[in-house]
């Protein structure tokens, strides 16, 4: 079955090696970080600042100033140098240009690409192709966005010259919890997996595989059908949200290629505040004061672009006009509920969330 697996995730990202070892999209990144690198390399790597995970920083405990954090591992910290990718906000993308003079600059050992607030593909050919000049290893960390990829709304990595391409199998793609890794290059396959076992997982998890050979199939079946349909959602309600009045990231760019809208909710209050009072209504959206609303779960409950209006709607209520969260709430149940039909899936016309909903009067 795990074999089976690895053969579709293969055939559908494009690539020829296939590791599901890892427990989540994070260790598929801490794989190749301590397979390819040594202590006193660089890395280069999105900074807090475009929306990056900064996986590396964490690690080694530096932010962007240069200042080191004591609350990361005291093993790892200072271990690597990282240099942070220079961020464009006209076009909420890397600064190609300003990218490829750091690479050529700081001559890295490796470049991780990939972002939590992404709304357009990233420049991964203009940087890979600085990164080969001066022998660096490019890792294309996709796990927000890896249905896209699949679905080919994105260019895939491997075939822009990424190195690697590593993923959660949970947030854009609807499987269980886990990571994964692709490369079409067999000697970094055997060097991350030698890597990952048995410093990082002796326990492969093999329930999940089921789970995630199912994911794959509906994927390779549904998943340019879902993508397509959560874009055109992420569009709606960018605009929707933007007519209202909120300030939407990228409104001149269409809001988004993506499953996510980017908000500042920071005149309603800190951070903080806004995302408890969101949630009290029934609304989760991370950030905060600059928040990620995303449309792939609504999606794949059946809600098209007509439906974005009323979500838009409920933010305005909780936020704008200060309603009671607990009144928005009801509203809001009632709102979800006539949404009982799971679509994108070979399960389709199933009750995704009927135990939830039980004795909501119409």
């Amino acid at each position: 079955m795990e074999s089976e697996a690895q053969r579709l995730a293969a055939e559908i990202f494009e690539g020829k090696y296939v590791d599901f070892r890892p427990l989540g999209g994070q260790m598929a990144v801490y794989g190749p970080i301590f397979a390819l690198t040594k202590p006193g390399d660089t890395i280069v790597e999105t900074g807090k600042h475009g929306g990056g995970e900064m996986v590396t920083a964490s690690l080694v405990g530096t932010n962007e100033e240069g200042l080191v954090h004591y609350d990361t591992p005291s093993l790892t910290r200072g271990l690597l140098k990282v240099k942070f990718l220079p961020f464009n906000y006209s076009t909420y993308n890397i600064d190609v240009d300003a990218a490829q003079e750091l690479i050529k600059k700081e001559k890295p050992r490796l470049i991780i690409l990939g972002r939590f607030q992404v709304l357009f593909p990233e420049p991964i050919k203009e940087l890979a192709d600085v990164a080969k000049e001066v022998g660096s290893y490019v890792l294309y960390d996709a796990a927000h966005y890896s249905l896209f990829v699949a679905a080919k709304h994105f260019p895939n990595p491997l075939k822009e010259g990424a190195d690697i391409m590593s993923s959660s199998t949970q947030k854009t793609l609807p499987g269980p919890q886990g990571g994964m890794i692709i490369t079409n290059k067999k000697e970094l396959y055997n060097k991350i997996g030698r890597t990952l076992f048995p410093a990082f997982v002796a326990n492969d998890h093999y329930d999940r595989i089921p789970a995630l050979l199912v994911m794959l199939l509906e994927l390779r079946k549904f998943g340019k059908y879902f993508a397509d349909q959560v874009v055109r959602n992420s569009k709606a309600l960018g605009k929707a949200m933007h007519d209202l009045g909120f300030k939407v990231a990228a409104a001149e760019k269409g809001f988004s290629e993506t499953h996510m809208i980017l908000c500042d909710f920071s005149e309603f209050g800190d951070p903080e505040t806004v995302t408890n009072r969101l949630e009290a209504a029934g609304i989760l959206a991370t950030g905060g004061g600059g928040s990620r609303v995303g449309t792939g779960e609504v999606t794949r409950i059946g809600m098209k672009e007509r439906h974005m209006n009323e979500i838009a709607q409920f933010f305005r209520r909780v936020l704008i006009d200060k309603e009671n969260p607990e009144t928005v709430k009801k509203d809001i149940a009632k709102f979800v509920f006539n949404f009982n039909r799971l679509e994108f899936s070979f399960d389709e016309g199933a009750d995704p969330y009927a135990p939830l909903f039980l004795g909501i009067q119409q």
